[in-house]
């Protein structure tokens, strides 16, 4: 029992290191997560999930586009009955880790079926998404 115990510790271990710790996201939970706050119409907190192009703060005429964009990304996501699925086909990080591309399928409410993929970039030790 004690060896059961001490192998399972290990792998537990050793999931927590693959997916950044406790609490550590991979790039297709990010992803995931992101997509499903802009479904539930949460664009803020969709905001902060993705990468800035530059270490410059988003201008108001920015951020507007970009809240837009979510709105417009979200309207897509109610007209096809919402998200069902959300499935992360492959994930590769780089190297150094700092850049990841993920492949996904998404299924919506009404059957139809999405697959394509996202680059993500680490930023302050969190996978941010580069573009929806």
């Amino acid at each position: 029992m004690k060896t059961f115990k001490s192998i399972a510790l290990i792998v537990l271990l050793f999931a927590f290191a693959c997916k950044g710790g406790p609490g550590g996201k991979g790039p297709g939970d990010v992803y995931k997560d992101a997509m499903m706050k802009i479904a539930d119409g949460k664009y803020e907190a969709a905001m902060e999930m993705m990468a800035q192009k530059d270490d410059n703060e988003m201008t108001n005429e920015e951020r507007e586009k970009t809240m837009g964009m979510l709105g417009m990304t979200n309207a897509a996501i109610q007209a096809k009955g919402g998200i069902k699925k959300i499935e992360i086909l492959s994930e590769e990080i780089s190297e150094d880790g700092v850049r990841a591309n993920i492949e996904y399928k998404i299924t919506f409410g009404n059957g139809e079926v999405n697959e394509d993929d996202n680059e993500l970039i680490k930023e302050d030790g969190k996978w941010k998404l580069l573009g929806l």
